[in-house]
């Protein structure tokens, strides 16, 4: 009621002095006069997307697209062409969790990349110790359930925001077949991803490769985020979000 009132909506002018922050992350500002604002921010978007073992007992590498990024970090102990080796994967979890505050992003998104992506990366770095701050502030990855009647589960960064790419796509009524990558990008791209589910076991032909084509491997993932970062501009999702 109270943003309604005073016709408070994304954007907001705050009139009043913030105190010091202790992180020197965030301006803190208590009981500020607001009043509504123009301001339309070209907001950083970085696509996500992990390739694991079949059990998604261990993360084998992430692909960064997007906020000045496209790169691919790979757990390997010899120089991949396309990538950046990182010799295990405690180095490689603080590695992607660096770059991700380098880079800087207001928006992180992926294809099933809170249940999927986020929900591995706090495992793996709670069983191998590694503390995976990615946000603008203090403050570890929060998985919670949404409370609204979706019940979807959500991903929680100090600063910055988690948009999946599939739920968007199904909240904005989009209609497919199903709401795989696959599906998705053929339908609205007209091009899929580099393994498609043909009746083979895409988990285990991912692993393959990772063993034995490992450039190829690389580039599968790259793809999927890029097939990612090109549907939600297509779609114009970021702007409809």
């Amino acid at each position: 009621r109270f943003l309604i009132d005073r016709g408070l909506r994304a954007a907001v002018a705050i009139t009043g002095e913030p105190e010091p922050s202790s992180d020197g992350g965030l301006l803190v500002f208590r009981n500020p006069e607001l009043v509504p604002g123009s301001a339309r921010p070209e907001l950083r978007v970085l696509s996500l997307d992990l390739e694991t073992t079949p059990d998604a007992g261990r993360v084998l590498s992430a692909a960064l697209v997007g906020s000045g990024a496209d790169e691919v970090h790979l757990l390997a102990t010899r120089e991949v062409s396309g990538a950046i080796s990182h010799p295990d994967e405690a180095a490689l979890l603080r590695s992607i969790a660096a770059r991700i505050r380098a880079l800087d992003p207001d928006v992180i998104t992926g294809w099933n990349v809170v249940d999927f992506d986020f929900a591995v990366l706090v495992a793996r770095a709670s069983a191998l110790g590694v503390a995976f701050e990615i946000g603008r502030a203090p403050g570890e990855i929060g998985l919670a359930r949404d409370g609204s009647y979706t019940r979807q589960r959500r991903a929680e960064i100090p600063g910055r925001v988690v948009l999946d790419g599939m739920a968007l796509v199904r909240d904005a009524s989009i209609a497919l077949d199903d709401y795989s990558l696959e599906t998705a990008s053929r339908t609205l791209l007209g091009r899929g991803k580099r393994i498609a589910k043909t009746g083979g076991n895409p988990a285990r032909e991912i692993l393959r490769m990772y063993r034995e084509e490992t450039e190829a491997f690389v580039a599968y993932n790259r793809e999927d985020a890029v097939l990612v970062q090109e549907i939600i501009a297509r779609e114009s999702l970021l702007d409809l979000a």
